[in-house]
């Protein structure tokens, strides 16, 4: 007349929403039961899944970076846009949203990791970074000869992407598409400003950062 029982569960929370399933079994009888919870928010820039919302939530804005955890959450991580939500904000109160930057690819970089929101009650809020994507750089820029001066502004033409030359000519900049130019500055005059062609292989995307030198002219 004896037996034996048992049961065993499994719950998984992620960035698309919640998974559990579960399976029991004793004398004559069997069961398993599995379950799936989440959200969708619809938005401006798309449709965002998530785990399941509550009545105040924050949205993630982050084109670009996906896959970058979100501190002080379970399983949140933006999605392969660069959104994500975070559910069951505090009403009224200053909410932390921050990155968890050594979930970073190689990639990308962000200029802010940590935003402050204060949502209304019921509020949809969000929380917007700016992503870098592209490559890490240190570049060595070179002008008739010599480094460019110590100091001089170093820009992407159509891109708040800059940098400041440091000893040797040296810069360093993120967010760079494979081939492009850059712009180096340090006065008003025509002889005081100059522009560097660049090309990259694809795999500089991979590396942590990639180290060249450019003719500025």
């Amino acid at each position: 007349g004896g037996g034996a029982n048992g049961n065993a569960s499994l719950d998984y929370q992620g960035t698309y929403g919640n998974v559990s399933t579960g399976y029991s079994y004793s004398p004559g009888f069997r069961q398993l039961n599995y379950g799936l919870n989440g959200g969708v928010v619809l938005h401006e820039h798309g449709l965002t899944l998530s785990q399941p919302l509550g009545d105040t939530n924050v949205l993630i804005e982050a084109p670009g970076a996906d896959g970058v955890s979100i501190e002080n959450t379970t399983g949140v991580s933006t999605d392969w846009r660069g959104y994500a939500v975070v559910p069951y904000a505090t009403t009224y109160r200053r909410n932390r949203a921050a990155f968890d930057v050594t979930s970073l690819n190689t990639h990308t970089d962000i200029d802010d990791a940590v935003v402050n929101v204060v949502p209304t009650k019921g509020a949809l809020v969000r929380a917007k970074f700016n992503a870098r994507v592209g490559v890490r750089a240190l570049m060595v820029l070179m002008h008739n000869g010599k480094p460019v001066p110590f100091g001089a502004m170093v820009s992407i033409p159509g891109n708040d992407n800059s940098g400041i030359v440091g000893d040797d000519g040296q810069a360093y900049l993120s967010g760079l598409p494979l081939t492009g130019t850059v712009k180096a500055l340090w006065g008003q005059e025509a002889h005081q400003q100059c522009v560097a062609k660049y090309s990259l292989e694809e795999k500089s995307l991979h590396q942590a950062i990639t180290r060249m030198k450019a003719e500025c002219i």
